[in-house]
């Protein structure tokens, strides 16, 4: 079964904008599939990052590097599909996951969903970006693990929370004590 997710994975993000804009309830309820697949797939699974790729792309609407413009339509959601600050913990995991290429995936999707007209849902949220915020930078501090790839995910991720998230929900993720000692390992 997971590597008929893996090929189907893999196959669908170049689709992916036209699957949302031809689809768009299809597309909602592939993304609820994701959303479960990273509930039921094995921790060593392949298709892991397959899906995490998937993800993003469906959110983003594939090949604009995450961002959706102002004149984007809105991402359809399924009515089955949880709110994201209660879906989003399922990557944190992910981020540092044993193979670079799942730790890398987890920093595209975290900053697709960043990007995306779907950030306002869960940026705003402390509780939900301190840990974006804590792993995108851990995946930056360790160098991603030895792998640029993953590190270069995590500096996206980064830059993307920072860049979308609302001042406000910055200051409260990162109180001074946190920010004091990420600028300390920094340095």
């Amino acid at each position: 079964a997971d590597d008929v997710r893996l090929a189907a994975a893999e196959a669908l993000p170049p689709a992916a904008p036209a699957l949302a804009a031809a689809f768009p309830g299809e597309a909602a309820a592939t993304r609820a599939a994701c959303w479960a697949a990273l509930v039921d797939l094995d921790d060593l699974s392949p298709a892991t990052r397959g899906v995490m790729d998937l993800l993003a792309a469906l959110v983003c609407g594939g090949g604009d590097g995450g961002r959706r413009g102002e004149d984007s339509p809105p991402l359809p959601s399924s009515a089955s599909t949880p709110p994201l600050p209660t879906l989003l913990p399922r990557l944190w995991p992910l981020f540092t996951h044993r193979l670079p290429s799942v730790r890398a995936a987890a920093g595209r999707c975290v900053a697709a969903l960043a990007s995306s007209s779907v950030s306002s849902s869960w940026l705003g949220d402390a509780g939900t970006l301190a840990p974006a915020l804590r792993l995108a930078f851990q995946g930056m501090a360790s160098g991603g693990g030895g792998h640029a790839g993953a590190a270069s995910a995590a500096a996206g991720a980064w830059e993307a929370l920072v860049s979308s998230a609302p001042p406000s929900a910055l200051a409260s993720a990162t109180p001074p004590p946190i920010l004091a000692s990420w600028i300390a390992l920094a340095s």
